[in-house]
């Protein structure tokens, strides 16, 4: 069985938000299997939980935000991503302020922090988002750029923790064109929209099916 994976101990970090230039600390927690990425604002009067799903993107303005319960947390997308990477489905991000900290603007520092405090199996089938059929649906380096598609590769980047927000991991394909955190958050509300469109599924249940194709293009 492919299994669900969560942090096998608590680990902190602490760094600045890129557009509120706020100090904040980080937590990073282990989570029960079934229960998801969920960011919690300790800061609050009320601790308030914002759990990581599409629904949620509230702004995506140079970063994607999500809100609930009054609560609300940016720039999301490169932890979502690095936890997309290392296939880590639950966990509990607590955060001293409203923003996750930026770090060094790319997803290794979080990559780091998740493999230092390791990585634990759970005993609960990981799940997946497969799409079925959806032809339909066709900052911050004193060094200076680390690589000549070093912008491409952030596009990726965000991508790929935009397209977590489905809550699961992502059997398909995407393909985008001139994208942003707006218009992929657009193509995850259309899809969890439309229930005929995809189906959860575990490792163990997956049947022999054709490539699907999920895309994304600017209007």
């Amino acid at each position: 069985m492919l299994k669900q994976r969560t942090l096998k101990n608590s680990i902190r970090a602490t760094g600045v938000g890129l557009h509120t230039g706020k100090k904040v600390l980080m937590v990073l927690r282990p989570a029960p299997a079934n229960s998801g990425i969920v960011f919690r604002r300790t800061d609050l009067d009320q601790l308030v939980d914002i759990p990581a799903k599409a629904g949620n993107v509230s702004q995506t303005t140079l970063g994607t935000s999500l809100t609930a319960d009054g609560g609300t947390v940016s720039t999301v997308e490169h932890l979502m991503s690095a936890l997309a990477g290392l296939g880590i489905d639950n966990l509990v991000v607590e955060l001293s302020a409203s923003e996750v900290p930026i770090m060094d603007g790319s997803a290794g520092p979080f990559v780091f922090l998740l493999q230092s405090a390791g990585i634990e199996e759970q005993n609960a089938a990981k799940r997946f988002v497969r799409i079925k059929n959806l032809d339909e649906y066709r900052i911050l380096n004193e060094d200076g750029l680390r690589y000549e598609d070093e912008f491409v590769r952030h596009k990726i980047l965000d991508a790929i923790g935009d397209l977590y927000l489905l809550g699961h991991s992502l059997i398909g394909e995407f393909s985008g064109f001139k994208s942003g955190h707006g218009l992929n958050n657009r193509l995850l509300r259309t899809l969890v929209a439309d229930a005929s469109a995809w189906e959860e599924v575990t490792f163990e249940t997956l049947q022999d099916a054709p490539i699907s194709y999920l895309a994304a293009a600017a209007t």
